[in-house]
């Protein structure tokens, strides 16, 4: 159901992607044909969701390179996903992350706002907060 959701939600207002474009065609020719062959149903649900989603490396300093345990992490979001979406994933596969006080997230060098929207080619760091004087 989850999945349903996430493909007949795409957002086609004002958007030309070819793929939202073709599932909405379908989608408004005929509702219940999708929903009455369910094995197609799923192929054609995990076909979208792949095409939906990206591939994207999450660099780490300081303090976030310890708690992922490395330099950079990879992680796969919907093709609309937003820095906010970024965050709730990296604290659910990295509970400690919540523990800091606060910490930025840069795209291509500037800080982002949460409802900034991420896109597959983007240099994304973790930017843990820092003390001194």
């Amino acid at each position: 159901m989850e999945q349903r959701a996430r493909i007949e939600g795409v957002k086609v207002q004002g958007d030309k992607n070819p793929c939202s474009l073709f599932l909405l065609s379908l989608i408004k020719r005929n509702p219940c044909s999708l929903l009455q062959k369910s094995s197609l149903y799923i192929s054609f649900v995990n076909y979208f969701a792949l095409i939906l989603s990206m591939k994207i490396n999450v660099l780490a300093f300081g303090v976030a390179k310890e708690i992922f345990g490395n330099s950079q992490v990879s992680l796969e979001l919907t093709n609309d996903a937003t820095i906010y979406n970024l965050k709730y994933l990296l604290e659910q596969q990295y509970p400690r992350l919540k523990q800091l006080a606060s910490y930025m997230v840069a795209v291509n060098n500037e800080y982002a706002l949460p409802g900034d929207t991420i896109h597959e080619r983007d240099e994304i760091a973790i930017i843990p907060p820092v003390s001194g004087g």
